[in-house]
């Protein structure tokens, strides 16, 4: 198994306990995937918006980046115009959706660092 696989696979499996709030990434057994990110989605029902969890690990110097579904880029808005209403589900993304490292130069200190941040976050909130 590749590093970020195992980087993803660590995240997940210490992130499980969290998923009444976050969705994490699921693929079936026969798909492989590259993980050059690891991509979370807030959940619809949580109490705290994507500004509220990345605001936190970015304070914690843990690098995110908000996802932007292909209807969001530029270049279709330009073209196409604004057609996120059309898609409720690019929407939520586009909202909701977020990513942190899950490469090759991250080590288990790295990782638990970002557990740690969101365990933390929901305690704090006392949601976990």
């Amino acid at each position: 198994m590749n590093t970020r696989k195992e980087n993803a696979k660590y995240l997940t499996e210490n992130l499980q306990d969290v998923q009444d709030y976050l969705h994490l990434p699921q693929y079936p057994d026969y798909v492989t995937h590259s993980f050059m990110m690891y991509p979370i989605v807030i959940k619809k029902n949580s109490p705290f918006t994507r500004r509220d969890l990345t605001t936190r690990l970015e304070k914690n110097n843990i690098e995110t980046c908000s996802m932007m579904p292909l209807l969001n880029q530029p270049l279709y808005k330009k073209f196409f115009g604004d057609l996120e209403k059309n898609y409720p589900v690019a929407e939520w993304i586009n909202h909701c959706g977020f990513y942190v490292g899950c490469h090759h130069g991250l080590n288990k200190e790295h990782l638990s660092k970002i557990v740690r941040c969101i365990h933390d976050f929901l305690k704090e909130r006392k949601l976990k």
